[in-house]
């Protein structure tokens, strides 16, 4: 598979990687980004279809607009709801993306973009050993329960670089 190239968020050549920023706001969820797909062009607030055409979902923040916090983002990406509430209404849940698929846009899909998935975004042997330790296994909690979670260890380039006083 050929990569696109991304400048100012258009795709010069398909297949293209979507760039998505979720914003934790109360019923919006806002992606940046041009949908150049095999399949078409999809809307802006349609990252579920867009990962259903084979497009690559990596996630991303515009911050000050939205939380540099991802686990708010996933979230809402899962959930397609407030982050801070238990209920309310549904952004098309038909435009839900699944725990793994989230992950993967801010690890190992962020490393692919920048050229760098041999170096960059997996635990895997001869790559740096960036990462963090949450305080839950998030494949098991709630969906709501997502931004929830505690970052307990830091780890950059194999160094601790934060480590939480809860860390056991």
């Amino acid at each position: 598979m050929r990569r696109g190239t991304a400048v100012r968020y258009r795709f010069l050549e398909p297949p293209t990687i979507s760039i998505l920023q979720m914003k934790p706001v109360f019923l919006r969820l806002t992606m940046v980004g041009l949908f150049l797909l095999a399949a078409g062009a999809c809307g802006s607030r349609s990252p579920g279809s867009v990962h259903r055409a084979g497009g690559r979902i990596v996630g991303g923040s515009d911050w000050w607009v939205s939380s540099l916090n991802p686990l708010d983002a996933i979230e809402v990406a899962v959930r397609r709801q407030n982050p801070n509430g238990t209920g309310g209404s549904t952004l098309n849940p038909m435009e839900r993306i699944d725990l793994a698929t989230m992950l993967a846009a801010y690890t190992i899909n962020g490393a692919y973009l920048m050229r760098q998935e041999d170096r960059l975004g997996s635990i895997e042997v001869g790559k740096r050993a960036d990462l963090i330790v949450l305080d839950r296994n998030l494949f098991e909690a709630l969906p709501t329960e997502i931004n929830e979670a505690r970052v307990l260890l830091t780890l950059f380039d194999g160094e601790d670089v934060f480590s939480s006083a809860a860390m056991p």
